[in-house]
């Protein structure tokens, strides 16, 4: 499974729901509907045959809705599921035979191609939250934006899905704009949040505008890799050896990447400095001045290229459990990883009721590691989003993957040590819901997108050594067979043939822009120290840590965290309130 950075909200429900049928008695397998109504579709795996819509993506809209003329065609769309965790780093080191990348002008022209401009939608691309209706609380459409920012007018464009919430305020203040993780997440997670405090969150002083990135979701071309989630699903059934399992994600890869470069996509343009350039596009297109920029995860990333590149246009800026351009989290995972593993260990012992109802957890958690190893129970596993059913061998790699997505939220945080302990007794019937995870996270993903940029701006900067220092913090459990994972990144990108980011790029950046850092203590991904060492750059940052939290602090279940933001929002010269963080607890299942 990718090591993605991503929040994925509706990852903790499908969980939670399993524990607590488990808690009770029910040995049921759990399966749960579609979290996004009317995109499901029935897939059976075939090795002939590659389904390339992504179900994860809303129907696309009638071609009545806005006609654009794009010279790079819609394009394919899928999920990915590498089993093992040998293969969780997904993106590699850039090639010997391309020059770093040309950041190009800083502002897009808007004369010759009439681009950036915005084309309205008679019909949203996105589910809308109930209550919220089309040209009257939201607007919703396309902006129209180069395929390369340095070469504005040579006629090649993209279509970005735009999806605006209106501000109830009587006169709206400057925008956010909500910048998504993965790379290559799909927003429509996050637009089904936009709800009660969440939502108010993000609309009491201005408009809140949310889209789909270059090479993402509902915008085209979508860069989906269905070739990597059919190889994912054939290969469910069985324990690969490390380096066949890394074999086959890297042959899916390059299959994926070899169709998209066959139907015209320029992959060298899907990367954050031409992502930055569609945040000012999409601005100026709807007629914004100034904006407050919010980015979670890898959203973070964007967020600082954004401010080094553009910053005559941010008011603001919040990041929320940051990756500094500097780090490749794909080799730290492992270590940061176990740094949360750790902590949940010592935190569970320090607490009499879960230290009396799992003693020892660290002990469990590695018996548990051990028994899956043995016994490679095979589970049916329902995928909610596809309704497809796939048999399922479990190893102790497949679990400590799964482990590592679940410590992403505060909620399946909170269930592991029952989790662990289920599994250790034999309940096979709780591994199947788990076992479902890996496929539905990298549905909401897509992975050509998330492959440009790993390629570019992570993998030319790091090397098989690196892999040597995160495995000396981390647990065995988690460092198992790293170096074959890492060393499939590099050959992938190898071959990805796109150009390496500037230096500019992966340097930590310094700016005065006014900066609300948020981090989790409990973060498996980006740890606090990640927000603390982009903070040093930043002059005029302040940094809040959230107790116990996981990845994403600004989520509807963190009042606290989407307190301090508004806070934050309201004026960012001063630090704001953030005393809710004492008051933040944690209490095991």
């Amino acid at each position: 499974m990718l090591k993605s950075k991503k929040i994925y909200p509706g990852l903790a429900l499908l969980i939670m729901l399993a524990v607590l049928l488990q808690a009770c008695g029910n040995d049921t397998i759990l399966t749960l509907p579609s979290p996004t109504p009317g995109s499901a579709t029935s897939q059976t795996p075939s090795t002939t045959a590659v389904q390339t819509t992504n179900p994860a993506t809303a129907a696309p809209p009638s071609t009545t809705d806005s006609a654009v003329s794009t010279t790079v065609p819609p394009q394919t769309t899928v999920a990915v599921t590498t089993a093992s965790a040998a293969t969780t780093a997904v993106a590699t080191t850039a090639p010997a035979t391309t020059a770093a990348l040309n950041e190009g002008s800083p502002t897009a022209a808007s004369s010759g191609t009439g681009v950036p401009r915005f084309e309205a939608a008679t019909k949203c691309p996105f589910n809308l939250p109930a209550g919220q209706t089309l040209n009257q609380t939201v607007r919703c459409g396309y902006v129209i934006v180069p395929e390369t920012h340095a070469q504005p007018n040579n006629g090649k464009t993209l279509k970005i899905a735009v999806l605006v919430f209106k501000s109830k305020a009587t006169n709206p203040a400057e925008p956010v704009i909500y910048l998504e993780g993965g790379p290559g997440g799909h927003i429509q997670s996050i637009i089904d949040l936009m709800t009660g405090d969440f939502y108010n969150g993000f609309t009491q002083r201005g408009d809140a505008i949310f889209f789909d990135q270059r090479g993402v979701g509902n915008s085209q071309p979508e860069l989906y890799c269905p070739e990597i989630e059919t190889q994912s699903e054939q290969d469910a059934p069985v324990i690969l050896n490390p380096t066949d399992d890394a074999q086959h994600s890297v042959d899916s890869a390059l299959a994926c990447h070899d169709r998209l470069a066959k139907q015209g996509v320029n992959l060298a343009a899907f990367n954050s400095v031409e992502s930055a350039g569609d945040v000012n596009d999409i601005r100026q297109a709807l007629g914004y001045d100034k904006i407050n920029v919010y980015g979670a995860s890898y959203g973070t990333i964007l967020a600082q290229t954004v401010m080094r590149l553009y910053p005559q246009i941010v008011r603001s800026t919040v990041i929320d459990s940051v990756v500094p351009p500097n780090v490749n989290p794909d080799i730290t995972a492992i270590a940061s990883g176990s740094r949360t593993m750790n902590l949940i260990f010592q935190t569970c012992a320090a607490d009499a009721a879960c230290n009396r109802a799992y003693p020892n957890l660290k002990d469990l958690f590695t018996k548990t590691y051990n028994l899956l190893n043995t016994t490679q129970p095979t589970v049916k596993v329902t995928i909610p989003e596809t309704n497809t059913t796939l048999n399922v061998k479990v190893d102790g790699s497949k679990f400590v993957s799964v482990l590592f997505q679940l410590l992403y939220d505060k909620q399946t945080i909170q269930l592991l040590p029952r989790i662990i302990s289920l599994v250790n007794s034999g309940n096979n019937a709780i591994l199947a819901p788990l076992m479902a995870v890996p496929f539905e996270v990298n549905l909401e993903t897509d992975l050509g997108m998330y492959f440009s940029v790993e390629c570019a701006e992570e993998w030319p900067f790091s090397k098989l050594s690196d892999n040597q220092a995160a495995e000396s913090q981390a647990l065995p459990e988690f460092a198992q067979d790293s170096d074959i994972g890492v060393q499939s990144s590099i050959t992938l990108c190898q071959k990805w043939n796109v150009p390496a980011a500037s230096q500019a790029q992966v340097t930590l950046l310094k700016s005065d822009i006014p900066t609300l850092v948020m981090e989790g203590q409990f973060d498996p991904i980006t740890p606090p120290e990640f927000g603390q060492k982009v903070a040093q750059g930043l002059s005029k940052s302040f940094y809040v840590e959230f107790p116990y939290n996981g990845h994403g602090e600004v989520v509807p279940d963190n009042v606290c965290g989407i307190n301090v933001m508004k806070a934050f929002l309201d004026n960012p010269s001063s630090k704001p309130d953030s005393s809710c963080t004492s008051s933040l607890t944690i209490k095991f299942s």
